[in-house]
């Protein structure tokens, strides 16, 4: 097994990491986006780099069972044990360049998986400033983000709750994109309209957090109500 990696990857290499995973799974016929830390960075977030790849895949294909199918078109990729107790899975990395078995995590998710949405291909962004990345749309990617908020909020574990002020900075960073231009940073309309395809339940339950958000931060109702949320 590679040595520990010594420091984080670069922006550079994440989007290295997250191309090669969209390789793999093209390579399979299936269609896939960015989630996370990374496609709020591909939308212009700056504050901090992401450090990893969150990779929703539209199938229903086991994600354990499409981690083997990755390291079977890219030997670039490994599993490693989870380190979390009890833990029956394993956790793919991407093997990046230079000394010390530098790498950078990998994660598969499915849609169902932490609630996200199923949703309809047409429906993927394409950012003109990164060729061969698909994001995941703007509002589905800022709502999911609250609900990541509201989870390590509500969570009995400290580390979880340890990464709320990362996700308070992540959506207000993400929130200030919005306004006044409507254009990310590729000058591409930022698509900031509430889809028609999310399932009411999710729309029910975000409205909820929206507003438990706000609350907490009443600067930003602005921002909730030009993405279509009511209060």
């Amino acid at each position: 097994m590679p040595p520990r990696a010594r420091r984080n990857p670069s922006a550079h290499e994440v989007r290295l990491a997250a191309r090669a995973t969209v390789a793999a799974l093209e390579y399979y016929g299936l269609t896939c986006c960015l989630f996370g830390s990374a496609a709020c960075s591909l939308w212009g977030m700056s504050h901090r780099t992401p450090n990893d790849v969150d990779m929703i895949v539209y199938t229903d294909i086991e994600r354990e069972e499409l981690k083997e199918m990755i390291l079977a078109v890219d030997r670039r990729f490994y599993l490693v044990p989870s380190r979390k107790p009890g833990a029956t899975y394993q956790v793919m990395h991407f093997a990046l360049t230079g000394a010390g078995g530098r790498r950078c995590k990998v994660d598969i998710l499915t849609p169902g998986v932490l609630d996200i949405p199923d949703m309809p291909s047409t429906r993927i962004h394409y950012s003109r400033r990164f060729p061969g990345l698909p994001i995941l749309p703007f509002v589905v990617l800022i709502l999911l983000k609250l609900k990541g908020w509201t989870d390590h909020r509500d969570s009995d574990e400290p580390h979880y709750r340890a990464k709320r002020p990362a996700d308070e900075d992540d959506i207000n960073e993400l929130l200030e994109l919005i306004p006044d231009t409507e254009e990310d940073e590729d000058g591409s309309l930022l698509d900031v309209e509430w889809p028609d395809w999310i399932p009411d339940r999710f729309v029910e339950d975000s409205a909820a957090r929206i507003s438990e958000y706000v609350e907490v931060f009443p600067e930003t109702m602005s921002a909730w109500r030009q993405i279509g949320f009511q209060d």
